[in-house]
């Protein structure tokens, strides 16, 4: 008689495991490739467990309020989940800023604070007992929790990976008590990426409507003076080309928000202008003019004035595409909502717009309306600078961002961007094509960041060389990382626009006849970066750049430039960031200030005389 045959599975077996080694495991599961990690003896199981991870590299900067910043830049570049790790308690409560305008890009940083028990330490003048950083990151992520015990660790980190990477993505903070860290358990040895796929996937791409499709090619085709309007959604969709190429077929000019700073290719025949209202006076003709707007991954931020009146034309009707529902209608009404993949949707209308090409209209005298605005205002200021005598004889800050943007344009290298004015300067002459390439902090506009955002992205570029551009005032915040580029040699280029002042602040404070804490030293910034053992040039006149960046791009290590501009030049799309910063609405009596300042305060010449044609183009 035979026996039925009876098939015994094998009991997996089973690797004990700290929470350490947990954790960095998991990470690596779910797809982390970069840790930027603040040197702490309660980070020091996480270091010891990343290190032997084959696939995981650790940067440990030199002060844990740089994490973030490094942890953002890079997530933007990548696309993919980094992670910011530092202590528990105030040293954790260093990543808000930086957490803050992560989560204002949307960038899937995942935030981990090893935490002390609470009550331990406890103080007579601070009870640590009130203090929750778990509660305090809860309004800048998408998602935070407490690992509350070993067992709980994969599923709470693969959450969060998949929660950084959804919909519209966004910072994640998590808190896992040091406790736990130095505890064991026991992990399947089989346990593989496999296992964690249903936590870490990355949605599936979701396709339009295809009546809403129709719709929008319909009212496209009615329009008189239609643009599109890119956003940084457009971007993370890997949308970027096709945006290009839609405007290109379909002959409707393109521009930016700020969070988009490189999505649009110079080259494009619909290129009418940089972002926003770095753009100047295209972008408020525009906008002014315009009938229907195609929003494409925009959320209409403060930096692009709401999309609202007075700023915005209110006739306008706005398509809105967008893969967050949360975002459409969020600040202008939606005439057309799309709810979908960016890059799906753009893949549907050149589908659509082809077939419909012979009923295009011809918009060549709108799209030529608005560069002829974008070209005279360049150009005006380009000659503006050239032609710049300082009675202290520094430069004009548009002269050195040009000479210095000629060698970039030229190559291949990365590019970030921090200051206040400094970022006007260098956006208003922005020809450099991405996408991926150009990269500000947008989402809070936060100042500072520079240095640690440069060296979060050439960790994650690899071979190519960055460039920061960056304000004396805000290099000044994360200078201690001056040290890090030295320690690794990183090819890393500093342009310091430096006119000692905070001359964005310094605008504002003269037109009300007062200037108070606005003035910085005359300080030598080459000479702090030679202390570093970094090789620095102060730069003094315009000769000296081309030869200087030829160096510095020869070279295999970092290069800081201190370029010495005047700080009785300002940009005049600073006036356009006072009137987006606040809806649109520059009223009569600040008007008047600045018109007064200029007059009051500056000797009259073509500089004044066309920033003030500038406000009158721009109301």
């Amino acid at each position: 008689m035979n026996r039925p045959v009876r098939t015994i599975k094998k009991a997996r077996a089973s690797k004990v495991m700290s929470g350490a080694g947990l954790l960095v495991r998991t990470l690596a599961d779910c797809g982390v490739e970069f840790i930027f990690m603040e040197e702490h003896p309660d980070t020091e199981p996480v270091r010891d467990a990343a290190l032997r991870q084959r696939g995981l590299k650790v940067i440990h900067p030199v002060s844990e309020t740089s994490c973030v910043p490094m942890a953002d830049v890079c997530s933007r570049y990548t696309g993919r989940p980094v992670v910011a790790l530092t202590a528990g308690g105030g040293h954790c409560l260093n990543q808000v800023m930086g957490m803050t305008t992560a989560w204002g890009d949307k960038s899937p940083v995942i935030s981990i604070g090893i935490a002390r028990s609470r009550g331990a330490g406890a103080s007579p003048v601070f009870d640590r007992e009130r203090t929750d950083p778990c509660e305090v990151f809860s309004s800048i992520s998408v998602y935070h929790e407490t690992v509350r015990a070993w067992s709980d660790m994969r599923e709470i980190i693969c959450r969060g990976v998949r929660e950084s990477l959804s919909a519209k993505g966004g910072t994640v903070h998590i808190e896992i008590p040091i406790d736990i860290i130095e505890s064991t358990g026991s992990l399947s040895s089989d346990a593989s990426p496999g296992d964690t796929e249903c936590f870490a996937q990355v949605q599936a791409p979701v396709r339009a409507e295809e009546k809403k499709i129709d719709q929008a090619v319909d009212l496209l085709l009615r329009a008189k003076r239609p643009m599109i309007f890119a956003g940084g959604g457009a971007v993370r969709a890997g949308a970027a080309q096709l945006v290009n190429d839609l405007a290109r077929k379909a002959g409707i000019p393109i521009l930016s928000s700020m969070g988009a700073m490189d999505v649009v290719d110079p080259a494009n025949p619909m290129y009418v202008g940089p972002s926003s209202y770095l753009a100047g006076e295209a972008f408020h003709y525009a906008i002014e003019k315009a009938d229907v707007v195609l929003a494409i991954g925009a959320c209409f931020g403060g930096l692009d004035g709401f999309g609202l009146p007075p700023l915005w034309s209110g006739k306008i009707k706005f398509i809105q595409v967008n893969i967050d529902p949360t975002y459409i209608a969020f600040n202008p009404g939606a005439e057309i909502a799309i709810v979908a993949d960016a890059r799906e949707t753009v893949n549907q209308l050149m589908e659509r717009i082809e077939a419909v090409s012979s009923r295009l209209p011809d918009w060549t005298s709108w799209v030529s309306s608005i560069k002829r605005r974008y070209h005279g205002h360049v150009e005006r200021v380009a000659c503006e600078a050239k032609n710049h005598k300082s009675k202290n004889g520094r430069l004009h800050p548009a002269a050195a961002v040009l000479a210095v943007l000629d060698r970039i344009v030229a190559s291949d290298a990365l590019v970030c961007v921090d200051g206040g004015n400094t970022p006007l300067w260098a956006g208003m002459f922005a020809s450099v094509k991405g996408p991926r390439r150009v990269f500000f902090p947008t989402g809070m506009a936060t100042l500072g960041v520079g240095i640690p955002m440069a060296l979060g992205l050439k960790t994650a570029a690899g071979n190519r060389r960055v460039i920061l551009f960056t304000g004396d005032g805000s290099l000044l915040y994360n200078i201690q990382e001056l040290e890090l580029i030295k320690r690794y040699n990183l090819p890393i280029i500093i342009a310091v626009n430096n006119d000692s002042a905070w001359n964005m602040i310094r605008a504002g404070e003269i037109m009300l006849h007062r200037c108070v804490g606005t003035a910085l030293p005359e300080q030598d910034y080459a000479a702090v970066a030679e202390s570093y053992g970094i090789p620095a040039r102060r730069i003094s006149s315009l000769d000296e750049i081309p030869a200087a960046l030829d160096k510095a791009f020869s070279s295999n290590g970092p290069m800081l430039f201190d370029i010495a501009t005047d700080n009785n030049v300002y940009p005049d799309s600073l006036a356009s960031f006072i009137r987006v910063e606040f809806m649109g609405s520059l009223m009569p009596q600040p008007l008047k200030k600045m018109l007064n300042f200029y007059q009051n305060e500056i000797k009259i010449g073509r500089n004044v005389i066309n920033i003030m044609k500038y406000l009158m183009k721009t109301m």
